[in-house]
């Protein structure tokens, strides 16, 4: 079942960007356990397919903003980071996708194919909650860490994290009222990182949107980091340590969804939204 073992390599790292068309692609080389894992994020309009291979220490990612046309681009982009890896599905171990919140059309895809990719192998399916995913790369900074979604209609996926741990759940917020709840984390925790002057990292594809229709006053303290991160990477990652736990997903295991989808509301429910 793609169980991991455990080695130890040496360490060197070779980079390749592509920025054309917002595309991003990476070839990574560090120090891990042996596991291979292909994961995918098909959370948002960024279409995000990494593998790494633990064992030899390979990552390999690629970006790009599809539009939410990923049922087109999942699969070919898939086909190029496993051969860009030198890597087969036979190879797998593990194939890991985000669960959610998100685009409902792009995490069924997501999670539909790593289902389709695990039923024909011996890897196990492994699914990552959207928002741990967008914080992961940021819990070593010590502060707190709010990974934002746009849902549309002026509301926005959202989760507090303070010092790396998850503080709320994942909610479905107007801008002012994520806000409140970022407010509510920080005293609920009492820690140093809520004192008045510290920042808090807004994190995520859609962190600089987020800003735009926050007021003002509301916030001067948030800041959107400038940094290229493969949100599959950390998919890998968290799933790594997933499967080191024993934790998998199975064939019944759906998307979670903080909202109904729209295609399944009544006509006069659609207009109130």
């Amino acid at each position: 079942m793609g169980r991991a073992r455990f080695a130890r390599r040496s360490r060197r790292r070779v980079h390749g960007h592509d920025r054309g068309a917002r595309k991003r692609s990476t070839i990574d080389h560090t120090t891990e356990c042996a596991m291979k894992i292909l994961a995918i994020d098909t959370a948002t309009e960024i279409l995000s397919v990494a593998f790494v291979a633990f064992d030899s220490a390979i990552r390999v990612s690629y970006d790009i903003s599809t539009g939410l046309r990923h049922s087109e681009s999942l699969l070919p982009t898939i086909r190029w980071v496993l051969e860009r890896a030198g890597c087969t599905v036979a190879d797998l171990d593990a194939v890991a996708c985000t669960s959610g919140p998100g685009s409902f059309t792009g995490l069924r895809i997501g999670m539909a194919t790593a289902k389709g990719i695990t039923a024909g192998s011996r890897a196990v399916l492994v699914t990552i909650p959207t928002l741990d995913a967008y914080a992961e790369p940021y819990h070593g900074l010590s502060r707190i860490t709010v990974p934002v979604i746009d849902g549309k209609k002026r509301r926005f996926f959202s989760s507090v994290f303070v010092a790396g741990r998850r503080a709320t759940a994942d909610t479905d917020l107007p801008p002012a009222r994520v806000v409140e709840t970022i407010r509510l984390a920080i005293e609920n925790e009492q820690t140093d990182e809520g004192r008045a002057d510290s920042p808090i990292l807004v994190v995520g594809p859609h962190a600089a949107r987020f800003l735009t229709v926050v007021p003002e006053s509301l916030a001067k303290r948030l800041l959107a980091p400038r940094v290229d991160v493969s949100s599959a990477l950390s998919v890998a990652f968290l799933a790594r340590r997933s499967a080191e736990a024993g934790s998998f997903a199975t064939d019944t295991t759906a998307p979670v969804y903080l909202r109904e989808s729209e295609a399944r509301l009544p006509d006069a429910s659609r207009r109130r939204m």
